[in-house]
């Protein structure tokens, strides 16, 4: 099986509750963050249960703070947010079809 990113404290569980197994601490954190962003949006997906997009935010905000500790990416995001908004209106988008020179929303 390999190894795979736990909660900080499934060891302190594992062992109070019998359950065997090794621990690590992780040589590569952002790639296991990746690994286990994947994971949560696969259980997402396949359960879709919102509980799930906690777990997923779980992950995600430990991605956030050690790939940006300084906040340098956050201020871009800001700025981006601000020109293109965000995802509250769930806004969606299809090219036009080669061909279709005179479409317009109307024709949708």
């Amino acid at each position: 099986m390999g190894w795979k990113l736990v909660r900080d404290n499934n060891e302190a569980w594992c062992r109070a509750n019998g359950v065997s197994g090794q621990w690590r601490t992780s040589p590569d954190p952002a790639a296991a963050l990746r690994r286990k962003a994947g994971e949560e949006y696969l259980e997402l997906i396949e359960a879709g249960d919102p509980a799930e997009l906690y777990d997923l935010l779980d992950v995600v905000q430990a991605a956030i703070v050690r790939a940006d500790p300084d906040g340098r990416f956050a201020e871009v995001h800001r700025a981006k947010v601000a020109v293109m908004g965000g995802f509250g209106r769930c806004v969606e988008w299809s090219p036009v079809p080669a061909g279709f020179k005179d479409w317009s929303p109307a024709d949708a």
